[in-house]
Order: structure tokens, then C-alpha cells, then sequence
């Protein structure tokens, strides 16, 4: 008991993202007295959280509300505790040592055995995972109360915890008593999964080829207990055992054939906290014959300790190898204490331990991925060390293959540049860097919005972006692009075409994108050419189909209840006409059954309708995921393309909400549109294009078809001469259907999200790469 009372009482918190950490009352500082904050608290709340003095885009300290809240050395002491890329939770930690915990296991050498084992990394994961129970078992997710029995999926006879899946259930008796181990013969005697483990490797010191064979039958145990839960087949023992052995043959296979030409990354970082309050870290990766592939050096505004700064180093090198889609890699580093927490030979000190987590997280989706810790400074290396100390005077910058990028931070803004050029040296990097000291002008990432109308696109991401005056927001005539885009390191399209032509001359560009959820205003094969990533918005980010789906249910009802004619009887001073139509009881027929299509089924429900709808594929269709909420599925009658000339003839309204591309450009041609009962109404709010114009216009002419509503035109901005405006039944409206301001404020989020992490030179989230 009294033991526990010391712990509760040498508890404080390690910041994460700061939302559990009150700033006032609650210990979080490292400072070895009260651990509180002192400063006077003046006009802010007493809950007021960490979480607010974080900038969670950059995962930085606010530096400038920090110097302006605080007392000048808590202000330092703030800004010095490091902060990890993905911002986990916070954490209560044992204070009284450098690791956090009150106590110790002596368990490190079995985890660094693990962790070398020649199995596939997530094998190793998994086995760490088991060793410390903390996998998901039936008997965890018990504990919190995510499932409502514990009951082993696989036997329905006992608890699931991790001993009974690995080995008390009759499957993975069966599988061990295939796999004729010796030692597995008598499972009984282990408790605990790490208790086997342990002795395998500490008492009876097998070789790692046995012990590799164990861990990965047991993740074969566990592997198939989640299929059958989610319900796939069962498999018996010997099969489990022959998947086990045969992985990791396959394993090994592979990385025999690849071991020669695995890249191998170096980093290094240096600080000079008591004169610049900063850290400078680098990062090379070099091929198999020592070259250098690719580099990165970046500046961290922060008075970060040495181990501080070796951890971001570390994150640095992750990051970056992921970003150039490496997936077979070696990282080196000359912190034993950060080498040695990766591979859980020792706890991490407090100040680093959220960035370690993460590591070893996003070390997961690496196919294969080594830890080596070198000693000293090799010749190789040096160059890495003058790098990184070189930063600290003002520099950062990354290069790739044949590209370099470099960044100057002679204050706290940077500006990017592009040089072509052919493979440099880390001699050549310090070079270029050092040439651009003191250059004034290198100090924006410039955003370009191009084509006409959609004017608030822009104002939105200015006004997202009006405090960070580093990033420039800017909207050009649409003559002007060409002669532009040079300047410009982002683009984003509105309403034109962004072909060959223009991509050619954007020797800065980065990265375009179009604002909303389609592409079709970019060249992507051009984008490519020239080394330009294309993404698009994600339409569950931004609102986009519920909108698209509220516009289509709006034009419906507005051919229903003759939304034009009303407005003429109004004029007219008449009452009790004209007489319309309800959506009751009426077919609709959704022509693709996307993400708009299943947000306008799941609100059509409520009116009574009947659903059909085709789709190119069903096999991605959730039941579950695309339920209603009264009951049933969403679709009554579900068909592909065969299907549509069949759907149309039985439908009382046709809602348009497929992509548009080559297969389906024109697809409501006059073969469809004959094919429709008389009266039919047709509704578009996906792209003019899918419409034959010619076919529509005859049709309305003849009176077959009932009515028209659409929010997207053959040519934009629609001719206000065009005959088919002469209809009484047709509304069209503006291209409006995505223009919300819900959805405008989460664009300009995402672009300006993307347009801080794009001159941070982080990973680039939020957004899906075409490219």
C-alpha cells in the first residue's frame, strides 16, 4: 500500500497532444521542483488545456503564444519538451526516473531477440505484442467493454485470452503437436506467452530458427482465430503449421534475393540550444554502392536536448524513407539510448518516449526494417554532422534522385526552390545550402488558385491561412497561369484545364490538386512526367455527397411540385395551382451508386421510395456500412451497367451520379432516354458530360420526357440563350450542388493544412495521391 501511494504521488504527465494536461494545476513540466506551471494565469480559463498552446498541423509548440502566456524560462522550458509527429496520448508517468516507471522488468534481451528474428516485421510485432498481452483478444476487449462476452471464437469453450488461443484451444494444441517441437509438447507449464519465449531463448537457448518457427505458428494461431471471427474458414493444426513454415520460407526467399541492394539511411542531428535555441538535423540515404539517393535536412525552432534532438532525427529518417515509398530499408544512428528503445532493450526517457512509440508504429509499414547503431563517425558521416550543424545558421532542404529542394529559414519563414540537377553529395547539399545565406526573398511557399468563377474558394484558404504569413494565397486571371506558375510551389484548379502546356512551366510545383473531389481539370499523365503529385479532396472529409445529395432531392421535388410554374402563379396573384406530385411511392433509379449515391438513397428512404440502382461493381458495397436507419438495406433492386436500359423503363425519376469518363461520357443518350416511360424525370448533379444534349433537348420537345433539373451543364457557364431554359420543366441550377459553406470551410482546411505540412516539409495528409 505504501508503495502505491509513492506512485500516485511521483506521477505527472508526459505530453502527447495536450488534451488530457490542464495547463494550470496539473504537473507536466519538466522541472524538478513542483512540476506546475508558476506563470500567473491573467485572463485564461483554469481548464484551459495543453492542447491549446499546440499546433497540431505542424505537431510544434505556438511559440508566439507561449512567449506571450509564460514567464521568459518557462516559456524556454515549454518550448524544449519535444513533441512527437502523431501526437499521441498523453500519459501519466512514474518522474522519479528517466524512464517513467516505477518499476522494471528485466525482459529487454528477450525483446531485442524478437525483434531480430529473421520473420516478417509484423510477425516480430506480433510476438512482442503477446509477450506483453496487449493483443486484442476476446478476454481484452472484455476488460473494455467493447464486446459483450469473452468466449473464444474458434472452440466456444473458454475464455479468449492469449494463453488459451496460443495454446490451451484444442486447434493450437493440434498445431503444436504437428509442428513436433519438443518444448511445445508440454505447454502446461508456461503461464504466459513470454514465459515460453523466455525460456526457449534464455533457458534452453534454441536457436533463433526454432524460435522463429514458434513465433510464427503462434501468430498463424491468432491470425486465423480473427478470420473465423469475422467469418472465415477454420483451419485445422497441420495446415496452420504448413502456412507458418512456408512464410517464412518465403520471407527469407525474399530477402535473399533483395539483402544486396537494400538502401541504407544515416542521420544525425546537432543543437545549439544556449545560442540559437535550435536543432539542425540531417538525413542521407545512400544505394548499395555507397551513393546517395536521396537527402534531407531540416531546422527545428526549439531548445531541444541532444537526445531530443537524436529522437527527431530518427522520426526524421521514417518519415522521409516512407514519403519516397521505400519499403525495404536500413536506418543508422549514433544514439544508443534512441537505438536501443526502438528495439525495447531499454525504456526511453520521458521526454522522448510519445516519439518512440510512434516510431515503432510506423516502423509496422515498412515490408522489411533494420535499427544499426554505429559507434562513431565514419568519413561517410562526417558530412552528415557539418549538414546538420550548418542548419543551425539557417538552412534546410531535401533532395531525391534527380531533384533537389531546398529551404532558407533566415527567420521563421522559408521559401523553396528547385534545382534540376544530376545525383549530389552531401559536400555539394552544404554547398547550396550555405550559398543561399542571407538571400531575403526565400521566405514564402506560394499557393496558386487558377480558373474562373468559384470565387470563394480562395477567400475561404486565405482567411483559413491569415495567420501563418508565411504561406501566400493567390488567385490569377486565367491568361495569366501560364506566365505564373513558375512562381508557385502548390496549384489548386477550379474550373480548367491544367494540361502539358502550363505543368511544363511549373519548375516549382509540388504538388496540384483540383478544389473539390474530382481530377478531371489536371493532366495527370503530364503531372507525372514532370515529377508533379496529383491528389484529390476526400468527399468524406468535406461534406461533398451529403450536399450533391440534398441538391438532387431539391431539384426532384422541384420538377415534382412544378417549382417554375409556382413561381408564374405567384406573379399572377393566383391561388390553388399548380397541381404537382409527391415523391411517395415513386421508383427512383440512382445511375451509380458511389458515395453520393448512398447518401442520397439513405435520405430518400424517409419519403417512401422505392430504390434501384446499378452499379459497375457490387463487390465493394457495405450492407452493414450502407444500412438505413429504419431498417433493411438501402437498395431494393440492385443491377449492373447491363441493367440501366431495364432500370430506366421501370423508374419514375433517374438521378445521375456517376464519374464522368470514357465509358460513361454520353451514356443518357437517346437509346436510354426512349427506353423511359413517358413523363419520366430526369435529374443530373454529377458532370454535364454524361448527358447527350441533343437527346435531352428532343425529348423535351416531344414531351417524353417529363422534366429536367440539372446542376452541371454540357458548357459552363450555361448560354443564357439556350433553348432548353425555355421549358417550364426544367430548373438548372449554377453548379451549386458542392458549394456549401460546410463544404468550402473544410476545403480550405485541407489545402491549408496541406500547404503548412508542404512548407514544413512534412508528410503530406488528408488528401488522396493519384500518382
Amino acid at each position: 500500500m505504501a508503495a502505491q501511494h509513492l506512485d500516485r504521488k511521483g506521477l505527472r504527465w508526459r505530453v502527447g497532444n495536450g488534451e488530457s494536461i490542464k495547463v494550470w494545476g496539473d504537473k507536466w513540466l519538466p522541472t524538478f521542483s513542483t512540476y506546475k506551471v508558476v506563470s500567473p494565469r491573467l485572463f485564461l480559463q483554469s481548464d484551459t488545456r495543453v492542447s491549446e498552446l499546440i499546433d497540431a498541423a505542424t505537431a510544434s509548440w505556438k511559440t508566439s503564444i507561449v512567449d506571450a502566456l509564460f514567464l521568459p524560462h518557462e516559456a524556454e522550458t515549454i518550448k524544449s519538451i519535444s513533441l512527437s509527429s502523431w501526437l499521441p496520448a498523453d500519459k501519466l508517468v512514474w518522474f522519479e526516473t528517466s524512464n517513467g516507471l516505477f518499476s522494471v522488468s528485466s525482459t529487454y534481451n528477450l525483446a531485442a531477440k524478437v525483434w531480430h528474428l529473421s520473420i516478417p516485421h509484423k510477425v516480430r510485432h506480433f510476438g512482442w505484442r503477446a509477450c506483453h498481452d496487449t493483443l486484442p483478444t476476446k478476454v481484452n476487449l472484455r476488460q473494455q467493454q467493447i464486446v459483450q462476452d469473452n468466449i473464444c471464437d474458434s472452440c466456444k469453450m473458454e475464455s479468449g485470452s492469449v494463453g488459451h488461443i496460443l495454446w490451451s484451444c484444442p486447434n493450437a494444441q493440434e498445431a503444436w503437436s504437428y509442428s513436433k517441437m519438443a518444448r511445445i509438447s508440454n505447454l502446461e507449464v508456461f503461464r504466459t506467452f513470454h514465459d515460453l519465449l523466455w525460456t526457449l531463448l534464455m533457458v534452453d537457448e534454441v536457436g533463433d530458427d526454432q524460435v522463429a518457427k514458434v513465433v510464427t505458428i503462434a501468430w498463424a494461431l491468432w491470425h486465423n482465430c480473427n478470420e473465423v471471427r469475422h467469418g472465415g474458414e477454420k483451419k485445422n493444426g497441420k495446415s496452420l503449421v504448413q502456412c507458418a513454415l512456408n512464410y517464412i520460407v518465403e520471407y527469407n526467399t525474399a530477402i535473399d534475393d533483395v539483402s544486396e541492394s537494400i538502401p541504407v539511411v544515416e542521420q544525425d542531428a546537432a543543437t545549439s540550444t544556449f545560442e540559437l535555441k535550435a536543432a539542425g538535423i540531417s538525413v542521407v540515404i545512400r544505394d548499395d554502392k555507397g551513393r546517395v539517393e536521396a537527402a534531407l535536412c531540416k531546422k527545428i525552432m526549439a531548445p531541444i536536448g541532444v537526445v531530443e534532438a537524436e529522437a527527431k532525427a530518427f522520426e526524421a529518417e521514417l518519415l522521409f524513407a516512407k514519403d519516397i515509398n521505400i519499403q525495404d530499408i536500413i536506418f543508422k544512428g549514433d544514439s544508443s539510448l534512441v537505438y536501443n528503445a526502438l528495439y525495447e532493450k531499454s525504456l526511453p526517457p520521458l521526454s522522448v518516449e510519445a516519439a518512440i512509440s510512434g516510431m515503432q508504429e510506423m516502423a509496422k509499414e515498412f515490408r522489411r526494417i533494420e535499427f544499426s547503431h554505429r559507434w562513431k563517425l565514419t568519413n561517410e558521416t562526417h558530412a552528415e554532422r557539418d549538414l546538420g550543424e550548418k542548419l543551425q545558421r539557417g538552412g534546410e532542404g531535401m533532395y531525391i534522385r534527380r531533384s533537389i529542394v531546398l529551404w532558407n529559414l533566415a527567420s521563421s519563414l522559408t521559401k523553396l526552390i528547385r534545382l534540376h540537377t544530376h545525383r549530389f553529395s552531401s559536400a555539394d547539399i552544404l554547398s547550396k545550402v550555405e550559398s543561399m545565406g542571407g538571400n531575403s526573398d526565400m521566405h514564402l511557399t506560394r499557393v496558386l488558385f487558377c480558373g474562373p468563377h468559384f470565387p470563394a474558394s480562395h477567400n475561404y484558404t486565405r482567411e483559413y491561412l491569415q495567420k501563418y504569413p508565411f504561406v501566400q494565397v493567390d488567385d490569377v486571371p486565367l491568361d495569366d497561369v501560364p506566365n505564373v506558375i513558375e512562381k508557385y510551389h502548390m496549384c489548386v484548379v477550379k474550373n480548367m484545364k491544367l494540361d502539358s502546356n502550363v505543368l511544363s512551366r511549373a519548375t516549382q510545383l509540388k504538388l496540384v490538386m483540383q478544389y473539390g473531389v474530382g481530377v478531371e481539370g489536371i493532366d495527370i499523365n503530364a503531372a507525372t512526367k514532370y515529377g508533379i503529385k496529383v491528389a484529390r479532396i476526400p468527399g468524406d472529409v468535406t461534406g461533398n455527397a451529403a450536399s450533391c445529395a440534398e441538391m438532387a432531392i431539391y431539384l426532384m421535388m422541384g420538377l415534382l411540385r412544378k417549382q417554375n410554374e409556382m413561381q408564374i402563379v405567384v406573379k399572377q396573384r393566383k391561388l390553388g395551382e399548380p397541381v404537382g406530385e409527391t415523391l411517395l411511392g415513386k421508383t427512383v433509379f440512382i445511375l451509380g451508386f458511389g458515395n453520393i449515391g448512398i447518401d442520397l438513397a439513405k435520405r430518400l428512404r424517409a419519403f417512401g421510395v422505392k430504390i434501384i440502382a446499378t452499379k459497375r461493381s457490387w463487390g465493394s458495397y457495405s450492407q452493414d456500412s450502407c444500412q438505413s436507419n429504419v431498417h433493411g438495406d438501402l437498395v431494393d433492386e440492385k443491377g449492373g451497367h447491363e441493367d440501366i436500359h431495364k432500370f430506366a423503363s421501370n423508374a419514375d425519376i433517374i438521378v445521375c451520379c456517376l464519374s464522368l469518363n470514357r465509358q460513361t461520357a454520353g451514356i443518357v443518350n437517346e437509346t436510354l432516354i426512349s427506353s423511359m416511360r413517358k413523363g419520366t424525370l430526369l435529374v443530373n448533379i454529377a458532370r454535364g458530360g454524361l448527358l447527350d444534349y441533343e437527346a435531352v433537348l428532343n425529348h423535351l420537345k416531344s414531351g417524353h420526357l417529363g422534366g429536367l433539373g440539372i446542376d452541371v451543364a454540357w458548357t459552363e457557364p450555361f448560354d443564357p440563350d439556350d433553348p432548353i431554359l425555355k421549358f417550364k420543366n426544367v430548373i438548372i441550377t449554377p453548379h451549386v450542388a458542392g458549394v456549401t459553406e460546410h463544404s468550402y470551410r473544410s476545403m480550405a482546411k485541407v489545402v491549408g493544412d496541406v500547404s503548412l505540412q508542404l512548407h514544413a516539409g512534412a508528410s503530406l495528409t488528408g488528401i488522396e495521391f493519384v500518382n
